[in-house]
């Protein structure tokens, strides 16, 4: 039964910067979400370009900017060190198709103003005590960090929004020509950024997750409602299913940590959401450098693509691999976090590794290793900026199993948002069967 419910769970050259240097470097020379105002020597990274209004004008350039140049196999060796380990096996493993498209760099990333003054507030205010997050205020907690668990804690706690709806696809494809398709309706509500909460304790809510299966139709109706705390290993994420079949609703435990997600045929486990998401106490994590690294970014072109509804074809979902026509690749400086597996602590995963960016806290590039310390997952999350957040957030976040050869594709069609918070009782249990009634 446990295995039936967890199948609604899921719709949802290098330049290395010594951390002493960045600890230090002066609050003057960051942008008000912590990424580094300037741009490099080389100008191949610019300067940000989210302050004041202007980002939005940004588009045209990055819609029309072209292609510079291309890694494939043939010149992989070349760009090795300005590669994140997942690509470069990627590339390795798919030598016949799988190529990265690097675009000339842009940094969009703005968020709202009342963002920034929180996060500015934070910097004093936040503690960790026992392991547990306290005092936040609506914002990322660390954006001057010191160690590798700040990092990870910006990345969960980064701004996607107060309130959205969003339609979700998903597609597992094998390397056979088999799909599995299923279409969603997603709704959040984010306490955690509810701008007229008093700082945050022990106990805080994060966020409240409701998604309905649109199709196909054996499992349309059937609902899925998560209450998610910042302090994920303080009170562990509760979900509950509603099961059209049974008209029933139902409480599901453990649904959390690597509990395999049956909607993506198990390629990616409940703490993946965001490419890793949930209770960061599983694992000693530490910051390996700050580097400048060809990664997905501005894929406006991508969520054109998915917003046509007509993805289905087979012109984007190819065999192991997602088309690279439709992929954006960009050098950008991003935090390389490590974690590893404590001892007495258990996941299929030994060792995870992050590549988080610098102007959105979002980790773009994920490796997972297995228990012989094997790579054996990569996950990429494609983003752009979406100016109705506004904020940096995925168009798609793509999971490839390298050695079953398949991988789990999970778009958003369409995103709508509010800065004001739907009624609380919608995410509540007994709203569950009333929302789904056929």
């Amino acid at each position: 039964m446990k295995k039936i419910l967890l199948c609604y769970i899921s719709l949802l050259v290098t330049i290395c910067t010594p951390i002493s240097i960045l600890a230090s470097t002066s609050e003057n020379n960051l942008t008000p979400y912590g990424g580094q105002q300037a741009g490099n020597p080389d100008k191949s990274i610019p300067a940000w370009q989210g302050a004041s209004s202007n980002p939005q004008t940004l588009d045209a350039e990055i819609k029309h900017s072209s292609t510079i140049y291309q890694i494939n196999k043939s010149n992989i060796e070349q760009y090795k060190n300005i590669l994140p380990q997942g690509l470069y096996a990627l590339i390795y493993k798919y030598p016949k198709t799988m190529v990265l498209n690097v675009f000339p760099s842009f940094r969009p990333a703005y968020y709202p103003e009342w963002i920034y003054a929180f996060a500015k507030k934070n910097i004093t205010s936040v503690k960790i005590v026992d392991g547990a997050l306290i005092n936040t205020f609506p914002a990322p907690p660390f954006i001057h960090p010191k160690d590798g668990v700040q990092v990870v804690w910006n990345h969960l706690l980064a701004f996607k929004g107060v309130s959205a709806e969003l339609k979700v696809l998903e597609v597992t494809r094998r390397k056979s020509n088999k799909y599995t398709v299923f279409n969603s309706k997603v709704s959040l509500y984010v306490n955690y950024y509810n701008r007229a909460r008093a700082p945050s304790q022990r106990d805080a809510p994060y966020v409240y997750y409701l998604s309905k299966i649109l199709s196909p139709s054996k499992a349309a109706g059937g609902a899925l409602l998560l209450h998610e705390q910042v302090n994920a290993s303080v009170k562990p994420r509760q979900a509950w299913a509603y099961l059209p079949g049974q008209r029933r609703i139902r409480r599901i435990p453990g649904v959390d940590f690597d509990s395999p997600m049956q909607i993506s045929e198990s390629i990616r486990f409940a703490d993946e959401i965001n490419l890793f998401n949930g209770s960061i106490d599983h694992y000693n994590w530490r910051i390996i450098a700050k580097k400048e690294l060809i990664v997905p970014y501005n894929n406006m072109l991508l969520s054109k693509k998915l917003s046509e509804n007509n993805i289905i074809d087979k012109e984007l979902i190819t065999k192991n691999h997602p088309n690279p026509q439709y992929l954006r690749y960009e050098k950008h400086r991003v935090w390389v976090v490590e974690g590893i597996l404590k001892a007495g602590k258990n996941h299929a995963y030994k060792r995870r590794r992050f590549y988080i960016d610098e102007d959105s806290w979002l980790i773009l590039v994920a490796e997972n290793y297995n228990s012989k310390n094997k790579l054996w997952r990569v996950s990429a999350s494609y983003t752009k900026q979406y100016h109705n957040i506004p904020a940096i957030f995925t168009t798609a976040d793509v999971f490839h199993d390298l050695q079953d050869e398949i991988y789990y594709f999970q778009g958003i069609e369409k995103l709508t948002t509010s800065e004001t918070l739907p009624p609380k009782a919608k995410f509540m249990p007994s709203a569950l069967r009333r929302g789904n009634i056929r």
